[in-house]
């Protein structure tokens, strides 16, 4: 009886997987979607990073070339994410920050597309490569970077998960525009595309032209627009240089690491933060990638260049965006590394090997699901009664947000910087008012998140606008609750004088 039910659950799985992966791709965006706008919502998205990619979207979707009044640049000077051209024509339908994040959240999830395909084709295990898909779909990282704003990144699953899969079908035209599209998503990408390039190399050493045509292209492309475009876009240097330790610039970083290379073996372990980043990377994908070592080249590639990072230490962590590309490399390299295993378990004999390889499938369910539990991920707040609140500080805000006109220039609280963002001038408060911005809009009601305040703080952020306002240099015109929209009444240009930067532009 138990072997006829198993039987006849593993003839269901393959004869529908298809149609449970789709069924899986739709729960997930659609689950998504619904919390990345209630997160926007709940007033719990900012300036940095939703406002920022708002503003210059906008300005695509108006045939505008963007330039952002957060980082007084041009647009494409600051990272360069052109694929994000592709999202306008939805602003065309409808022009929002919820517009952004609903194509985040769905554009992430095809990510998982060209994995389950790769899966098929590669083990031709289909319980596995269901299995596979939502360990990609539930990955830690993933679900952060979905629910903390917008970021280009969400582009790269989709790009290169077809970079992998067209390599592995042979078909080169569709892989060297899967290449070509991943170059567009950040300035950085070509190194984790020429480090791809590495694996083919080393895995198959008949394609070696493909290998070393992807080595160069990508590092090549990565070296160009750091080094010289952006910084001509600029009108300087590029804006993300400075790495600490490691170096001033990208290229000093290189050469530091060439003459000393324990610099960027140190880097891997001079912090728990890092070491437990690359735990939490590779536990819920049962470390998997290790049964096929060569793939551990893009891990080892996506660790280095956030670990040698010593200025933004963020970027070790597995919070955020930055791990993003750990969701599509450890899902590749648990494939081939399941691949490696089935190989192995043969030798036990056919009836062992089954039970071994439905092991395994089933380990990693389990194991993808307690990730969801010990990590705290953030899709279990679709569970909580406090995610589903509306308050009146809320209708506060969204009262005061409609004071504003619509084409003043705005320095806006971090948490309310994305309402406001398609317009010409926005920044984040305190940032604008030596620049003499027309309008302030705080929230100032007690108990909010620091990250409401994000990067100046609760206590700066009102001890100015107390200062402000008793010196008249600017007026409330409309107040509701705590939230508080002020006009300019006269020129503050050299009377802000604090013991303390109003400069703080993300970084």
């Amino acid at each position: 009886m138990g072997k006829s039910w198993l039987l006849s659950m593993f003839n269901f799985i393959k004869k529908y997987s298809d149609y449970i992966f789709v069924a899986l791709l739709i729960l997930f965006s659609v689950i998504y979607i619904f919390m990345s706008v209630k997160t926007h919502l709940n007033f719990e998205t900012y300036g940095w990073d939703l406002g920022v990619f708002d503003q210059g979207i906008w300005q695509w979707s108006k045939f505008i070339f963007p330039y952002s009044s957060f980082t007084d640049l041009p647009w494409l000077a600051d990272h360069f994410h052109l694929i994000l051209v592709l999202v306008a024509p939805f602003y065309w339908i409808y022009s929002s920050a919820i517009t952004l994040v609903s194509v985040q959240a769905v554009v992430t999830c095809l990510g998982a597309i060209p994995l389950y395909l790769l899966s098929k084709r590669i083990t031709k295990n289909y319980l596995f490569s269901l299995v596979i898909s939502l360990s990609y779909f539930l990955f830690y990282s993933l679900q952060w970077h979905i629910f903390s704003g917008f970021h280009e990144l969400t582009f790269l699953p989709l790009t290169l998960g077809f970079v992998m899969y067209f390599y592995e079908t042979r078909n080169t035209k569709l892989y060297w525009l899967s290449f070509f599209l991943a170059l567009l998503v950040k300035e950085e990408i070509g190194l984790l595309l020429g480090a791809f390039g590495v694996w083919i190399l080393i895995s198959n050493r008949k394609r070696w032209k493909q290998a070393l045509a992807s080595v160069i292209l990508g590092f090549g492309t990565t070296v160009f627009l750091v080094t010289y475009l952006m910084p001509a876009i600029a009108g300087g240097i590029y804006r993300h240089s400075g790495f600490g330790v490691s170096g001033n610039s990208f290229t000093d970083v290189i050469i530091n690491i060439i003459k000393n290379p324990g610099l960027l073996l140190k880097a891997f372990v001079d912090s728990p933060v890092k070491v437990n980043t690359m735990f939490v990377t590779f536990w819920p994908f049962m470390f998997l990638p290790f049964f096929a070592p060569a793939t551990l080249i893009l891990a080892l590639q996506q660790f280095a260049v956030r670990f040698i990072d010593y200025e933004k230490v963020m970027r070790w962590t597995p919070y955020f965006t930055y791990s993003l590309p750990m969701a599509t490399i450890m899902a590749w390299g648990s494939i081939y590394g399941f691949k490696n295993l089935q190989e192995y378990f043969e030798k036990f004999g056919r009836k062992v090997s089954k039970i071994l390889i439905f092991t395994v499938i089933s380990a990693l369910f389990v194991v993808t699901g307690l990730e969801q539990i010990s990590l705290h991920a953030p899709i279990n707040s679709i569970f909580k009664k406090v995610f589903y609140r509306n308050e009146s500080w809320m209708d506060n805000n969204r009262k005061v947000i409609g004071c504003v006109p619509k084409t003043a220039s705005i320095s806006a609280q971090d948490s309310l910087a994305p309402w406001l963002s398609e317009r010409k001038y926005v920044k984040v408060f305190p940032e604008g008012l030596n620049q003499g911005y027309d309008y302030i809009i705080v929230d100032l009601h007690n108990g909010q998140s620091e990250n409401a305040f994000f990067f100046f703080g609760s206590e700066k952020t009102r001890y100015v606008i107390d200062d402000l306002l008793a010196r008249k240099l600017y007026g409330i015109v409309c107040k509701e609750g705590d939230s508080i929209l002020l006009k300019k009444i006269s020129d503050t240009t050299g009377k802000l004088n604090y013991n303390f930067p109003l400069e703080i532009y993300e970084k």
